[in-house]
């Protein structure tokens, strides 16, 4: 009797996935430690430019890429060699038209004030990286490279910080923000042909594979719906900086960032260990049809994201004093209260994960479209309404209470979606054998 999934699992397998965790945790702790270091030595206004400035790039790489990867990613899991050269020449079709569309209109952040003209070009030539190299780590994952992209994602993510950090500390270069920017984008430049390189071994033929427009309009009709949702749930992640910035002093600012990153850490472990081993799994046992054995891969994975929580939740509060302490900024134990609603809001967070790659595997799009295009109007409602009765720590609760509607509607999405793909394989069996 064939051995389900989740119980199938090879010492290679757990080694690829330990090396997989080591790297995004190196990332997780560079990323952690350039905040910190920022936090101490930028002034109050270059710190604030430089958190509005991450959360900006990392909203727009998001309609730069439209989410055609939903639609390629679930075509190249299953394709032969010479159609992944097909999907991925028309990928990057697709993202040179949206360059060509999108790249002017979003100068007016700069027209409206809300970064400075100062680091224009730095803008452009991080996001324009930044955007590329995240399309190329999901390309890996999809082709099964787990371990390349954690590789590239750490140089990407973890190797410039630390980089930056000993530069700071040896007074190789002037503690500023163009030095900031200058050691982000040039690594990020070199992460880009690194990816190249891996990604090339899966491409052959390149200049024979046709640019199909009906094949890409098909995949702009699929992955419009996920942009949508993207940009109600990430959009969060983006406008919540704005508001407290607005509302609030730069140094509560500093420590809802701070917090933020912390509490986020979570997710990019659980990215690492857990969703890039299981979602394409899933898709697998969906195209099998073997609704058991998916059941059993949600549960696995609930279980261990609640097992990774709780080790994270223990291991960041018993380091957070020393870090504050480290700082010397009296602030953050002011306004320590907003970490324990990020921490709650990352673990809820967290758990949807579960529903969402079931859902995403089942290819019922439309209810995470719904899920998530809601979150942004739900989390500004909320906030509003929090700021009229003068709540202090109103965006951190509005997030955490966004996360739990999106919790709740995915995981009755799960519920409602796999019964129905159960009940139609039977009803399909029973008429075929009749």
């Amino acid at each position: 009797m064939r051995e389900s999934w989740p119980h199938n699992l090879s010492k290679r397998y757990f080694k690829l996935r330990f090396l997989n965790v080591v790297l995004r945790l190196a990332a997780t702790g560079g990323k952690f430690l350039l905040v910190i270091f920022l936090l101490k030595f930028l002034d109050s206004k270059d710190y604030a430019v430089y958190i509005l400035m991450i959360a900006s790039v990392g909203y727009i790489i998001f309609p730069l890429g439209l989410e055609f990867y939903t639609y390629s990613c679930r075509e190249i899991v299953s394709a032969t060699p010479a159609a992944r050269t097909f999907y991925i020449k028309n990928q990057f079709v697709v993202y040179l038209f949206s360059y060509i569309v999108f790249l002017p209109i979003i100068i007016s952040i700069f027209v409206f004030e809300l970064l400075p003209w100062k680091i224009i070009y730095w803008f452009y030539f991080i996001l324009i990286f930044e955007h590329l190299n995240q399309e190329v780590y999901r390309l890996l994952i999809a082709l099964s490279e787990q371990l390349q992209a954690s590789i590239i994602l750490f140089i990407r993510q973890g190797l410039w910080p630390f980089l930056l950090i000993i530069m700071f500390l040896s007074e190789f270069v002037d503690k500023t923000l163009h030095a900031v920017l200058a050691v982000w984008g040039g690594v990020s430049l070199v992460a880009f042909f690194l990816g190249l390189t891996v990604l090339s071994k899966h491409i052959k033929d390149l200049a024979k594979a046709r640019v199909d427009k009906s094949w890409i309009l098909r995949g702009l009709k699929v992955s419009l719906p996920f942009l949508i949702s993207t940009a109600g749930v990430n959009g969060v992640l983006v406008i919540d900086k704005y508001i407290v910035e607005f509302n609030h002093s730069l140094e509560y600012l500093a420590s809802y960032s701070l917090y933020l990153s912390i509490s986020l850490s979570l997710m990019l472990i659980i990215d690492a260990w857990i969703v890039q081993f299981t979602y394409q799994k899933m898709i697998i046992l969906v195209n099998q049809n073997d609704f058991l054995a998916l059941r059993k891969a949600g549960s696995l994975m609930i279980y261990s994201i609640i097992f990774i929580s709780v080790i994270h939740a223990i291991i960041l509060f018993s380091l957070l004093a020393t870090v504050i302490e480290w700082t010397g900024k009296k602030y953050l134990v002011r306004n320590h209260e907003i970490i324990y609603y990020l921490v709650t809001y990352s673990i809820i967070n967290a758990l949807s994960l579960m529903p969402h790659c079931v859902l995403y595997a089942l290819k019922f799009d439309k209810w995470l479209t719904v899920t998530g295009f809601l979150n942004l109007p739900i989390f500004l409602t909320v906030s509003y309404s929090l700021y009229l009765i003068n709540f202090e720590n109103a965006v951190p609760l509005s997030l955490l209470l966004t996360a739990f509607f999106s919790f709740v509607t995915k995981f009755v999405g799960y519920k409602l979606k796999i019964q129905k793909a159960e009940s139609f394989f039977v009803s399909t069996n029973k008429t075929l054998s009749g």
